[in-house]
């Protein structure tokens, strides 16, 4: 039953809430580790103690470098996120280990949510284990804090044997960028909000897709839209409004 998928990356930790701290601790030590061994291996020899000081400085900061252009440092903060939304929501079981005089009392974890983190490419891949307890309807909708907590797009949910696995899309986003009046083809200038939908390339390189031009009204019809392509560019435009729901109060006078 143990199928979906083979790898499903990185389970977050009841411990995974101070990632970042002791991702940054652990990098810390072992180059403090790899100082002292070198002083000690090279005590005779200031000017190739030097030179291998400098150069396990230089190949510390290389690593970071990497880690931050692969998107580690990505990973790292992602996954503390979800550590901190198990635990801050408290879906997790207990048990009572000593009761205090002042009438507190402290807690053994007996059971964490089987929650796997896997990022490629653009793809941030979730996988959840089911096991029918009581946080089960909240890990069956985890796309909305999800979408608002590591800024993706869900684009895919699918559900096999007892586990649950969200796809998200990084790298786009949508935002409103203005108001300004735009006249259709029926020849009537409409006040429209402006949505700009922007892709993000490997680099993190931003990059206008599509320009939304939409009444700024209850009906939100699109007035214009600007498409920007990888062979060109091209507009389209209102011909005509029927049937609306709502007066068309965004017409300018």
């Amino acid at each position: 039953m143990n199928r979906f998928p083979i790898w499903k990356g990185k389970r977050i930790g009841r411990y995974d809430d101070r990632l970042i701290l002791r991702s940054v601790i652990f990098f810390a030590l072992t180059v403090a580790a790899l100082s002292v061994f070198t002083i000690w291996m090279t005590e005779r020899n200031i000017l190739f103690r030097i030179f291998l000081l400098f150069l396990i400085t230089v190949l510390c900061l290389l690593d970071l470098f990497y880690k931050w252009k692969s998107g580690s440092m990505v990973d790292i903060r992602n996954r503390q996120a979800m550590s901190r939304m198990l635990l801050e929501n408290r879906w997790f079981e207990t048990e009572p280990l000593q009761r205090y005089r002042s009438g507190g009392r402290m807690e053994r974890i007996t059971y964490f949510p089987a929650l796997y983190y896997r990022r490629k490419n653009r793809h941030i891949y979730v996988t959840v284990k089911i096991t029918m307890g009581k946080y089960q309807d909240k890990l069956l909708h985890l796309e909305e804090k999800l979408e608002t907590g590591l800024n993706c797009e869900l684009v895919k949910k699918d559900t096999k044997d007892i586990w649950v696995r969200y796809e998200f899309l990084t790298g786009v986003e949508k935002s409103r960028i203005g108001i300004q009046d735009v006249k259709a083809e029926n020849g009537v200038t409409y006040r429209c909000l402006i949505f700009s939908l922007v892709e993000y390339d490997k680099k993190g390189k931003e990059k206008e897709v599509i320009t939304f031009f939409v009444t700024d009204d209850l009906n939100h019809l699109p007035i214009r839209l600007d498409l920007f392509l990888n062979f060109g560019s091209a507009k389209a435009f209102l011909n005509n409004v029927t049937g609306n729901r709502h007066p068309l109060t965004s017409i300018v006078k």
